[in-house]
């Protein structure tokens, strides 16, 4: 056996599980399997260490603490795999459920989570927005498309800035958009409505 060739190999490892460790951390808050493997791999890179500086290249300790990086480097791999299906997965869950350009919940979206917050509130007061901008036809076939989509975020921007995270808001199609509230009633909608009104009037895009 060439242990120099041995001790190369190992060394390389521990470099490329030392990067794989890093981007593990990387994405630790987001997603517990990172989290998991993080502390797992990080673990099992620390005794590694240890055991190559430890063992003599020319014993058989050393020899299994080689096969054994290699057995952990291709477990990291398939982590590093799974992980990045977790984040595709959840990536392409927002893109269904939520509106490409608004980032509000896109109109099948509200619709089924409205039925669900329906049900939630159960005999107390809620309000339903249905809001329009107004001559935004217009606006498309005045200044162009690229203008109406600027419009598009700010208004969606400022409708998440005025209304609390417990209601729903969507952008129902277009220029349309819905907004559920719960535990407000009638005169409290109207002053609301009203405020929303005098605010996106001074607002400037």
């Amino acid at each position: 056996i060439n242990f120099d060739v041995v001790r190369l190999t190992a060394i390389t490892i521990l470099i490329l599980l030392l990067i794989c460790v890093y981007q593990i951390n990387k994405l630790k808050k987001d997603s517990f399997i990172a989290q998991l493997l993080g502390v797992i791999y990080s673990s099992f890179l620390i005794i590694m260490l240890i055991r190559h500086i430890a063992f003599s290249p020319y014993n058989l300790e050393y020899i299994i603490s080689l096969i054994g990086l290699i057995v952990l480097r291709v477990s990291c791999t398939l982590g590093l795999l799974l992980i990045s299906r977790e984040k595709i997965d959840r990536e392409l869950l927002h893109y269904a459920n939520y509106d490409g350009l608004t980032n509000l919940l896109n109109r099948r979206t509200f619709i089924s989570e409205s039925e669900v917050f329906l049900k939630s509130i159960n005999k107390k007061q809620c309000v339903f927005f249905f809001i329009v901008i107004d001559f935004f036809k217009k606006i498309n076939d005045t200044y162009g498309y690229l203008i109406g989509d600027k419009i598009l975020i700010s208004f969606s921007e400022f409708l998440k800035s005025n209304f609390k995270s417990e209601n729903l808001c969507g952008r129902y199609g277009g220029e349309e958009f819905g907004v559920l509230l719960k535990n407000t009633d009638e005169q409290e909608a109207i002053n609301l409505a009203n405020k929303l009104l005098v605010d996106i009037s001074k607002k400037e895009i």
